[in-house]
């Protein structure tokens, strides 16, 4: 039997345990059976540690040591368990999972840089997958995701379709799509989700290319990570995700977008911890990808059209119809400050 390639699973915590717990208890229901997890808590202020650490001993994972990576304190458990279809075929194998515990929040990418550089460097996996820790996966949604890939070798990174997952209802799965592909160009920099908020009618059935894949559940090569490194943490969080694609691009690189694998997404529960943090951070990676990725003619555009339109519509939106002076203020220094930064890429 051929052995599947191997993903490392890896999932962020930051005050959220509760959305941890469920996307782990999602997680152990999925068909693909070569995965490791690795869990980043992000410096998180609420008992998230001991709530996990718990949840894990009572589903099954032995807490087999701890260990240090600098500041970084690792907890590392194991679960055996069988692969194979019937009794004759069943082989035992040893599933990880490691939590890593970090002293302050390095945000979405400094978080994930932690794990992948712990995943690469220990569990040697042929793929990551970042997937957002408030997610539901459906069982097979691994699976699609794997074999789109490898058959598309080309393809260096891969998402699924993302659909809205709706908060205290029983059938809390709904069909509204967030993310079905997308399209993103650099001279104005305005990324488009494909068909979002349309319905899923289970239309689309084969794996496309797209503008880029989509940070709540990415598939990346493991040989991509190595070319091209990881995510740019002066990033911090949102956008970082089209730096990484256009990144692989220039090394000839493509997204693919696979609608037969489904997630369910809540969205915006760690930026949502702090007011405002969203909305800066879009502002200013906006400035930022385009010195960092555009060629000059692009640059040119941008500059034109978001000095004579896209500024001032968004500070007169702001202060005009919604009357909002602080999130007025903190989308002008998100612009100044992605204005000032004068960084190199990693």
């Amino acid at each position: 039997m051929v052995q599947e390639p191997r993903v490392s699973i890896i999932l962020l915590n930051w005050n959220t345990w509760t959305d941890t717990i469920e996307c782990l208890e999602s997680l152990s229901s999925i068909s693909y059976p070569e995965y490791d997890v690795v869990i980043v808590d992000n410096g998180s202020k609420d008992d998230s540690v001991a709530r996990i650490g718990r949840h894990l001993g009572n589903s099954g994972w032995a807490l087999k040591g701890e260990s240090a990576i600098g500041e970084i304190i690792v907890h590392s458990y194991e679960m055996e368990i069988e692969h194979g279809s019937d009794g004759s075929s069943a082989k035992k194998m040893i599933r990880r999972c490691d939590v890593m515990l970090s002293p302050i929040n390095r945000g979405f990418t400094g978080g994930n840089n932690i794990a992948m550089r712990f995943a690469m460097e220990k569990l040697a996996p042929d793929y990551a997958l970042l997937l957002n820790n408030d997610t539901e996966v459906a069982a097979d949604f691994l699976n699609e995701l794997m074999e789109a890939m490898e058959e598309h070798p080309d393809c260096g990174f891969a998402s699924p379709m993302i659909l809205d997952m709706a908060a205290d209802t029983i059938a809390r799965r709904t069909n509204i799509i967030q993310y079905a592909g997308a399209a993103q160009s650099l001279y104005l920099f305005i990324p488009v989700h494909r068909r979002q908020s349309e319905l899923d009618d289970g239309r689309e059935v084969q794996p496309s290319f797209t503008g880029y894949a989509h940070g709540t559940c990415m598939l990346v090569r493991a040989q991509v990570i190595r070319e091209i490194g990881m995510l740019d943490e002066d990033f911090f969080c949102y956008r970082e995700e089209n730096d990484w694609g256009l990144r692989g691009k220039r090394k000839g690189w493509k997204a693919l977008f696979v609608p037969t694998a489904k997630v369910w997404h809540k969205g915006g529960k760690s930026s949502g911890q702090v007011k405002g943090m969203a909305l800066y951070y879009m502002a200013r990676n906006s400035i930022l990808i385009v010195k960092k990725d555009a060629n000059p003619f692009e640059k040119t555009v941008f500059a034109l059209s978001f000095a004579a339109f896209s500024f001032p519509y968004r500070v007169l939106k702001l202060m005009l119809l919604k009357r909002d002076i602080e999130s007025t203020k903190v989308f002008v220094k998100g612009v100044r400050d992605g204005l000032k930064w004068k960084g190199a890429a990693p």
